[in-house]
C-alpha cells in the first residue's frame, strides 16, 4: 500500500466536502477562513488535552487514566486542521515533509547547543 499524501487527501476533503479550495478564495476571505481554522485547531487541541487526565493541578482525579483512542480521535482533528491551513498556502506533502525534517534538524541543534552549555 502506497502512503497516503497527506495534504493532497486534505485538498481533496475540502474542495469535495467543504465548498472549495481555501487557496482559491479571494484575499479577505482567506483571512476569516484561516482564522476559523486556527480557532478549529486551538479548540482540537483542547479536547487532545482533556483526554490527558491529571493534568490539572488543581483537580487531580484519576490520574492513571488515559482513554488512547479518544487521545488519538482528537489527535488526528488537529492534523485536520493544520493540513487545512497548510493547503490554504499551497504546500505539497514533499515541501511539508523537506520542511519538517529541516525543522527537526534545527531543533536537534538547538538540543545540542543547550546540552553543550
Amino acid at each position: 500500500m502506497a502512503p497516503m499524501k497527506w495534504l493532497e487527501s486534505t485538498a481533496e476533503l475540502q474542495v469535495n466536502y467543504f465548498g472549495g479550495h481555501p487557496a482559491e478564495l479571494p484575499p479577505l476571505d482567506r483571512i476569516d477562513w484561516a482564522r476559523n481554522m486556527v480557532l478549529g485547531l486551538i479548540v482540537e487541541a483542547t479536547e487532545v488535552l482533556a483526554e490527558v487526565k491529571g493534568w490539572k493541578w488543581w483537580d487531580m482525579g484519576d490520574p492513571d487514566v488515559f482513554d488512547r483512542d479518544a487521545y488519538l480521535e482528537e489527535l488526528v482533528d488537529v492534523v485536520h486542521f493544520v493540513g487545512a491551513l497548510a493547503i490554504a498556502a499551497n504546500v505539497t506533502d514533499e515541501e511539508w515533509t523537506a520542511a519538517y525534517a529541516r525543522k527537526t534538524e534545527i531543533n536537534k541543534q538547538r538540543r545540542r547547543d543547550h546540552h553543550a552549555d
